[in-house]
Parts: structure tokens; sequence; C-alpha cells
């Protein structure tokens, strides 16, 4: 009898070890991209060219049935994923190029993610049940996040990272650029930096004019003499 339990806690033990492990390396599903296509694609989300074209109404069901996937890669962080299905399924939505804006963000191209915040903000703005706006009085189909209000608290980071970068590069610049000197006066004296400074006159020589460069004695000269 007591080997009996003893196996049957050895089962409950393992049942109860897989399911925690299984819940351990939960995985999302999402669409299998080859790496060389993966690559391409992040390239133009980083460059800014991505667009979502497809406003029919398949798409907005096929955006509606990946809204789950797509707020657990958005929470655990995975930029590049979310990137990466938002852009295959390709439906226009203010939702999707908020996406697509933080995920450029996040992966070091603030101006393309300024770009894609413009996107989602002239849709979550725009009127009509067709215009590809998620209604955020229903958080759930905007996955929690609150549109426009959200893009504008993007934007406004994004700015603030713009502006310091265009700081930065005129810092560099000044430093890059040469100083120029301060003109010298050419006055028949040697200059430094600006300050006229007399010749030297040699040692054992006077300043006044040699006898060899005098002129000749006019007779005035010789009869004071």
């Amino acid at each position: 009898m007591s080997n009996t339990i003893v196996k049957h806690q050895i089962i409950l033990v393992a049942f109860i070890s897989t399911m925690l492990a299984s819940c351990a390396v939960e995985t999302v599903e999402t669409y299998y991209i080859p790496p060389a296509m993966q690559n391409h694609l992040l390239n133009q989300l980083k460059q800014g060219t991505i667009e979502l074209t497809c406003q029919s109404r398949e798409c907005a069901g096929k955006f509606n049935a990946n809204l789950s996937t797509m707020k657990e890669l958005y929470v655990r962080r995975d930029w590049s994923r979310l990137a990466l299905q938002v852009i295959l399924i390709n439906t226009r939505s203010d939702l999707g190029y908020y996406y697509l804006g933080r995920a450029a963000e996040e992966l070091g191209a603030p101006e393309a993610a300024y770009d894609y915040y413009k996107k989602s903000f002239t849709i979550a703005t725009s009127s009509g049940l067709d215009s590809g706006k998620c209604y955020s009085v229903d958080l759930n189909q905007c996955n929690g996040i609150l549109l426009p209000s959200a893009i504008l608290s993007r934007i406004g980071k994004i700015l603030t990272i713009l502006l310091q970068q265009i700081a930065q590069q005129k810092v560099a610049q000044q430093r890059a650029t040469p100083q120029r000197a301060t003109p010298q006066k050419k006055d028949g004296n040697a200059t430094v930096t600006g300050l006229a400074v007399p010749h030297p006159t040699p040692k054992g020589r006077s300043s006044a004019p040699s006898r060899r460069n005098r002129l000749p004695p006019t007779d005035e000269e010789i009869l004071n003499y």
C-alpha cells in the first residue's frame, strides 16, 4: 500500500513540474518569416518606409483576431516581433501605426517613430466607423492603450530626443571647425598674437645710422666745424 502511495506522489510531482515548466516557456504564436526577410523589414521599419495599406473588413477582422498576440508582444517588449506581426497583418489602423512607432522608437529610430506616430494620430482623430481607428471608449479594442493621448505623450518624448541630437551635432561641428588665428598687423615690427614687438638691436651696434650710410658733409658743416 505504501509503495502505491509513493508512486502516486511521484506521478503527481512529475505532473506539477511539467505544468510549471510549460507555463515558464509559454510562447506567443506569430507568423514565420525567414531571417533575411526579417532583417529587410526591420530595416524598412527604421527608415520609416512601412505603409499599412489594407482597409477591408477582412483585414480589420484579421487585426482584431491578433490583438491578444500583439498585446503579449508589447507587454514583453519584444519590439522586433511586434513590428513584424503588425507589418504582416498589414491592416491600416491607429493602433497598428502606434505599435510600429513604439517598435521603431525602442529600436533606435526616433525619426521613423515620429512619422508612424503622426500617421497613428491622423487615423485616431479621424471620423467614420471604417477609418481604421480603435475605440478608446472600449479599451479592449485598443489593447488597453488610450488613443490619441498616448500618441501625444510619445511624440513629446520623441521631440525631446531629436532636439538633444541636434544640440549634440552642433557641439560636434563646433569642435571640428578649426579656430581662426588673430590677424597680424604688418607695421615693420614683429608681432606676437597681435602685439607689436620692436626688432632687437644687435649688441655692440648703435641704433643710429652707421657712418657708412651718412651723406657727405655740406660746406656749412665744414665751416662750422
